[in-house]
């Protein structure tokens, strides 16, 4: 439960610091823009470097091409963007949820290795098994303890309760892959279950990490849509613009003065 609080912990922080970002994109331009053209014609005036907007560079970068880089690897659709330090923060998440993931993937593999030997030296088990026999001989201390408890059961469904009808339907109902057992004690029994449990844990940790991975994509393209989004909007909307060149309709005069709102 920890290791899953620490998980999801890490998503989060991510998506906060990705949050504080957003409120101060990286390259973001907030300043009055100041146009002088006095006595110069539009198709003669120069193109101010200053009004290009962040996203009209060489490469062009596009809202699509940004999302899908965030959901190849969180992160680098802001870095393709020129968003660095936030693309830092989802590629240390996305490192550390893979890193999480091998790490409990080995885990449960060596603990499902201890309990299999536990099981072969205090069970009697020879040789391996799937998950259902070793769940079931978690549970009973033999296996005729298991073979009477298949039998009861029968004896509630079965019209015909002679001993011959339950041992057929003992036999048609038994897991698959049977071997007879009988636990040395309860301790080791107890001991098995505690190792298997530890194993199962391990597992059900790596796909947490997977699923903080998943996760993780969603919020980076999330950030990158609306960093995207806000970049252009910083553009054009409610933006204050100082111009001194003449409008169309007083072409006549030598300079003017005017500031502009986009809506």
């Amino acid at each position: 439960m920890i290791r899953c609080m620490l998980i999801c912990f890490a998503v989060t922080t991510t998506a906060l610091f990705a949050g504080r970002a957003l409120a101060q994109p990286p390259g973001a331009d907030y300043s009055l823009r100041f146009v002088s053209s006095v006595g110069q014609s539009d198709s003669d005036s120069p193109a101010d470097p200053d009004l290009i907007r962040p996203f009209e560079t060489s490469d062009n970068p596009t809202m699509g091409r940004a999302i899908l880089y965030s959901l190849l690897l969180p992160g680098l659709g802001d870095y393709y963007l020129g968003h660095h330090r936030r693309a830092g923060y989802f590629f240390a998440t996305e490192a550390g949820l893979w890193t999480a993931f091998a790490v409990f993937r080995v885990q449960g593999r060596l603990r499902e290795d201890t309990y299999i030997e536990h099981a072969a030296r205090y069970a009697g088990v020879t040789q391996s098994h799937t998950e259902d026999f070793y769940a079931t001989i978690r549970d009973y201390d033999s296996s005729d303890d298991y073979a009477v408890d298949i039998k009861n059961e029968g004896r509630f469904i079965l019209i015909d309760g002679s001993a011959s009808a339950l041992d057929a339907y003992y036999l048609e109902n038994r897991i698959a892959d049977f071997e007879p057992w009988q636990w040395s004690s309860l301790d080791s029994r107890v001991e098995f279950q505690i190792l298997r449990s530890d194993s199962e844990n391990a597992y059900r940790n790596a796909e947490f990490a997977v699923w903080g991975a998943v996760a993780n994509r969603v919020v980076s393209a999330i950030v990158t849509f609306a960093s995207f989004r806000m970049a252009g909007s910083n553009e054009q909307v409610g933006r204050y613009q100082l111009d001194f060149t003449p409008p169309q309709k007083y072409r006549d005069y030598d300079a003017a003065v005017s500031l502009t709102r986009s809506f």
